[in-house]
């Protein structure tokens, strides 16, 4: 699937698939054929994002913790009318 898609192109790899194995097997093949390439993945959180980073993610977001941190941003907000 990462030959098809243009690996050997790419300058980088968004990794969202909901299946956390997937993701996992996704992020380690793409880093094995290309080691340089930047990999974002959503992680499920800090335990799993550590596991996605050692496979060779170059950043994990944890998508609760972009949840939250909006969920808090809109508490500064006025409410409305």
């Amino acid at each position: 699937m990462l030959d098809r898609a243009g690996i050997e192109r790419a300058k980088a790899l968004v990794v969202t698939t909901e299946d956390p194995d997937r993701k996992l097997a996704i992020t380690l093949m793409a880093h094995t054929l290309k080691p340089g390439l930047r990999i974002v993945v959503t992680g499920q959180n800090d335990p799993r994002g550590a596991l996605l980073q050692r496979a060779g993610a170059s950043e994990v977001v944890v998508v609760d913790d972009l949840v939250a941190e909006a969920l808090v941003g809109r508490l500064g907000r006025n409410p409305r009318a």
